[in-house]
């Protein structure tokens, strides 16, 4: 996806929430892989009614119709917090869609492949509305099994932290 391109994606998604969560701030973090230090998990940080949430923006200038592919940086730094994804399609249309959906809803789905994860083209059907996603209750991503394979050869988390299940 190029920087061009998930620009525009925000841009959509930040008037899609402005229209449909007001009061809602929105601001990119686009920036998060640059440093190691860097405190930021995905694309946007959304504040809705106190609560802090992390979007992970997947952009496509035409219909997503292929899988899903995540850095293993920001899985890992994903684990442990509530990630929503925003798959946002036709965007160089000038009228995208919008699809919502937790990253731990999908943990279960996630395939490693040497450079990404991979989360099945299929892991849509757990697509919800936005409003409705930040209604449930947190849900911390859990990918242990995963980080315990040859994926952690690709990361800088040694050591992921514990995730409590209660």
């Amino acid at each position: 996806m190029s920087k061009k391109l998930e620009s525009e994606a925000f841009t959509y998604l930040q008037a899609y929430i402005q229209e449909r969560l007001p009061g809602a701030t929105l601001q990119p973090t686009m920036n998060k892989g640059r440093g190691s230090n860097n405190p930021h998990i995905a694309d946007a940080v959304l504040e809705h009614e106190g609560r802090t949430y992390h979007i992970e923006i997947k952009a496509s200038s035409k219909k997503v119709g292929h899988n899903i592919r995540f850095t293993h940086q920001t899985v890992t730094k994903a684990v442990g917090k509530d990630v929503i994804v925003a798959l946002i399609a036709n965007v160089e249309t000038g009228s995208p869609s919008f699809e919502f959906f937790r990253l731990s809803d999908v943990a279960q789905s996630l395939c490693v492949e040497p450079h990404f994860l991979v989360a099945a083209k299929h892991t849509k059907n757990k697509s919800q509305p936005l409003d409705t996603i930040l209604t449930l209750p947190g849900a911390a991503l859990d990918v242990s099994s995963l980080l315990d394979s040859s994926v952690r050869d690709h990361t800088n988390l040694r050591n992921p932290p514990r995730v409590d299940s209660t």
